[in-house]
């Protein structure tokens, strides 16, 4: 799937009002592993778990963007969806960073988030 009017990472970061602490953060703490997530995806025998994470991607980006008035910075989004998806989750109980590396995965690969100038509709 190829994106369209991809942008720099810089400028994407300043379009989605995410600090370059957080930036940071993503490099030193989440980079390490999209190599991994990437040839998992692009694994035919995942297409099935491809489909959920595209479906995954799909509905975090829409509710983001509905409810973007909440956030003062893409930072406070990331950090709210990865609360929603880890509270009380047994499930996740010591590998609650891994939800954070997907969406980070997710933000880098301009599956949520904008990567250009939102049109203007007035």
């Amino acid at each position: 799937m190829t994106k369209q009017n991809l942008v720099t990472k810089k400028k994407k970061n300043q379009i989605n009002k995410l600090s370059s602490e957080y930036f940071e953060y993503i490099r030193e703490h989440s980079l390490k592993h999209f190599a991994s997530i990437e040839s998992f995806l692009k694994n035919p025998r995942n297409d099935e778990l491809r489909h959920y994470y595209h479906d995954t991607a799909d509905e975090i980006k829409r509710k983001i963007i509905a409810h973007k008035e909440m956030f003062d910075s893409f930072d406070a989004a990331l950090t709210y969806v990865s609360d929603l998806i880890t509270f009380n989750n047994e499930d996740l109980r010591g590998r609650r960073q891994y939800v954070s590396v997907f969406l980070h995965y997710m933000y880098y690969t301009c599956d949520i988030g904008q990567h250009d100038k939102p049109i203007k509709t007035s």
